[in-house]
């Protein structure tokens, strides 16, 4: 059942979308000439919400041989309890819907109450940042690429809270809102819309 793969320390996830992007950047390109093509942006991943992209060497003939590139682990570390995914049915919930970006050749995602970093060739992590109370939202993460005085920003939800994060380090980037932390007053599970220098956001309604 589900709920016992998960208990029997499942959730090391083989997320598909996280080893064909793994094995698309591997295969494509090299880390010194990479190809914006090779990249997913944001959620949808554009403003029209197309969820479209442009490579083509996955497609109906080869997709029936793909095998699993690497894995990473969505849920805390054995022994270690976060109440709002210690029930194995919220976690299947929350993990299924985690939509990774990949920008300049990095991979970025929601993974329970962390945020984290990885580089899309292998699942190794390069960062994460670790809540410390409530999850992230766990469809996913937005990006927005800095300008000349501010450096790139991961920006995503939390309980009633929009949080920004540099995206070299993935610290707080305590220059946005009260320390890093925008206090939304109505909570919203979704992905923020970046649109040049605005945040377009929407409300949850119970």
């Amino acid at each position: 059942s589900v709920s016992d793969l998960i208990e029997s320390g499942a959730m090391r996830i083989t997320c598909a979308i996280l080893c064909l992007l793994g094995g698309l950047v591997v295969h494509l390109v090299s880390a010194q000439q990479r190809n914006p093509d090779n990249d997913w942006t944001s959620y949808n991943p554009d403003l029209a919400g197309t969820r479209y992209s442009r490579l083509t060497q996955i497609n109906t003939n080869n997709v029936s041989t793909l095998v699993p590139a690497w894995s990473y682990r969505l849920r805390p570390e054995p022994g270690k309890s976060v109440p709002a995914m210690d029930k194995p049915a919220s976690s299947f919930e929350l993990f299924q819907q985690v939509t990774p970006i990949v920008v300049n050749g990095v991979m970025y995602l929601p993974s329970g109450n962390r945020v984290v970093a990885l580089e899309p060739e292998t699942g190794k992590e390069i960062w994460r940042y670790e809540l410390s109370e409530g999850l992230a939202s766990f469809r996913g993460v937005a990006y927005w690429p800095g300008d000349t005085k501010l450096p790139p920003r991961i920006f995503f939800t939390s309980l009633r809270r929009l949080i920004a994060l540099r995206a070299d380090t993935g610290a707080l980037d305590r220059q946005f809102a009260d320390g890093g932390v925008l206090d939304l007053e109505i909570p919203y599970a979704g992905v923020p819309v970046l649109y040049r220098n605005i945040i377009l956001m929407g409300s949850n309604f119970f």
